[in-house]
């Protein structure tokens, strides 16, 4: 016979049994994370032991990417494989680069589970010399989460510095040349040692601009160039492109800048002050001083910036010319007065002959 003791630990131990065998079986029915999601061809297990691997949610190869030599101007083509070792889906947002030179193509924007998109980028080698290298840096999302991640590789080119061609002057500048005069210039190509320079392959210029060359000794080359200055006032800017017919050989690139003085000119810049009490739009009357060294026949008149582009005018005189514009609606800024740039642009006839001139004016509005 059972004492009372022995019958109260029996239901002790029961009791303690349950509640292990209890806690076994809520552990069993635990379900597992719905975070991640298994796909076809991928599992959670292979995800895991890719990012053990690697590392990464999303790797790069090869990380530091040396596409060779290259010459000057060349365009060079370059690859690298982007990995997702992850079970969702991956999207790339952006592509940044340290080098202006590089243009990466970014038709694929998402790489699926376990996939490898193949990234196909260039780099320019215009102007440049050495090593040229270029950072990447690839931001990434991963499933339907923003979580900013990122990964980089570089990119290097090795430059093949072709032979050096001299140019003198080495480059061509003009202030107040008046349009439609003759500009003429002779420039000498030359080599640094006085190697022989191969012959001229192209020349690449404006259409008012005729260059022609000559070869008197084998290490330069006269360049004659000359034109007639275009139909125009204020900066000018233009360049000439010699190309070698030998890749030891660089091209070369001479700048031209012109400052053209049109027969035109105005002998003030307006400044108009718009009344406290004035309602956008306004009409403006801006009088103007202008010399020529004819009689003008006709104007046309165009505007940039905030001036309306249809500009009416009145001429007093012989030497003056009233403008009727219309200002629109300006932004107010907060300070006393907000100061306003503009330009009129003058086309007019004289002689049967066309000329431009430009008048700027500064308008103050009060707030």
């Amino acid at each position: 016979m059972l004492t009372k003791n022995t019958r109260h630990m029996k239901r002790v131990v029961v009791l303690i049994f349950s509640f292990v065998l209890f806690l076994g079986c809520s552990s069993v029915q635990d379900s597992p994370d719905e975070s991640i999601e298994s796909r076809p061809g991928f599992s959670e297990s292979q995800a895991k032991q890719t990012f053990i691997e690697h590392g990464a949610y999303l790797t790069v190869s090869p990380a530091e990417n040396d596409l060779g030599n290259a010459y000057e101007y060349d365009v060079v083509e370059g690859q690298v494989e982007l990995t997702n070792n992850t079970v969702e889906l991956i999207s790339i947002k952006s592509i940044n680069s340290s080098c202006g030179c590089s243009v990466v193509n970014l038709e694929q924007r998402t790489i699926p589970p376990g996939q490898t998109l193949v990234l196909h980028y260039t780099m320019d080698t215009a102007r440049r010399n050495g090593a040229l290298t270029a950072h990447f840096d690839v931001l990434f999302d991963i499933g339907s989460k923003t979580v900013d991640q990122r990964v980089a590789f570089r990119s290097t080119v090795h430059i093949i510095t072709k032979g050096k061609v001299i140019a003198e002057p080495a480059f061509i500048k003009k202030d107040d040349v008046v349009f439609s005069t003759q500009f003429n210039e002779k420039v000498v190509l030359s080599s640094p040692g006085k190697e022989p320079l191969p012959s001229i392959l192209d020349i690449q210029h404006p259409e008012w601009l005729e260059v022609r060359y000559s070869k008197e000794q084998d290490h330069e080359i006269i360049l004659e160039i000359g034109g007639q200055i275009p139909n125009m006032s204020g900066k000018l800017e233009e360049k000439i492109v010699v190309i070698l017919d030998n890749e030891r050989y660089s091209r070369l690139e001479m700048p031209l800048f012109f400052w053209v003085k049109g027969l035109i000119s105005f002998d003030n810049m307006p400044i108009v002050r718009i009344a406290q009490e004035s309602n956008f739009p306004v009409n403006i009357d801006i009088l103007a001083n202008f010399s020529a060294p004819g009689k003008i026949e006709s104007f046309f008149l165009d505007s940039e910036d905030i001036i309306e582009k249809s500009v009416d005018f009145e001429v007093l005189d012989e030497l003056s010319i009233m403008f009727k514009v219309s200002l629109p609606r300006i932004d107010r800024k907060e300070k006393s007065q907000t100061v306003f740039r503009s330009t009129l642009i003058v086309h007019a006839s004289i002689e049967d002959n066309h000329h431009t001139a430009s008048l700027p004016i500064i308008l103050i509005v009060p707030i």
